[in-house]
């Protein structure tokens, strides 16, 4: 456990990283106790990255949660962490592998969007130092092989902003 909280804290130490809640797991001992790791490890042992996974609520189905690696860890660990725990997820029975909500990523232009819905959504894509939403869908969307849409609903279009920061601050740990 303290070396995947040394891997934790030195990412947290790459700028725009924090510990969030909600649209990502936070680094808490117990509850990383509880849950299957995956680690890349240097020849001497030194882990370099780490991914663990949790149940869907979906039959069939799990998806990964935290995902941490040492701010010099060889370039494109992550990605093999990803294949590796989708591969041993499919071994263990698995049909599908969930890559989560890409949160305020885009709205499709075909959908029909208001101007309004298109302001606050230029808006969350330009406040990167909020969250980079864009980055983790261009993130995802290496290993994505279909989108599953999810919509917020609203009564009035003044609630399109409260909304969003509803998101933004769900997202962070206090």
């Amino acid at each position: 456990m303290a070396h995947l909280k040394e891997v934790s804290d030195d990412w947290l130490q790459i700028p725009g990283r924090r510990e969030r809640q909600f649209t990502l797991g936070r680094f808490e001992p117990d509850y990383v106790r509880s849950s299957p790791v995956l680690a890349a490890t240097t020849s001497e042992g030194t882990i370099q990255a780490f991914v663990n996974s949790v149940p869907s609520y979906r039959k069939g189905e799990t998806t990964i949660d935290m995902m941490r690696r040492r701010s010099h860890a060889p370039n494109g660990v992550m990605d093999l962490l990803m294949v590796k725990l989708m591969f041993l997820s499919r071994d263990r029975g698995f049909e599908r592998f969930s890559l989560g909500l890409a949160p305020m990523s885009g709205f499709a232009e075909k959908e029909g969007a208001s101007a309004e819905e298109r302001a606050i959504h230029f808006f969350f894509q330009h406040l990167t130092f909020i969250f980079s939403f864009t980055g983790i869908r261009a993130y995802k969307a290496k290993f994505a092989t279909d989108w599953e849409p999810r919509y917020i609903v609203h009564h009035n279009v003044m609630d399109l902003p409260r909304v969003a920061l509803a998101l933004a601050r769900v997202s962070e740990l206090r």
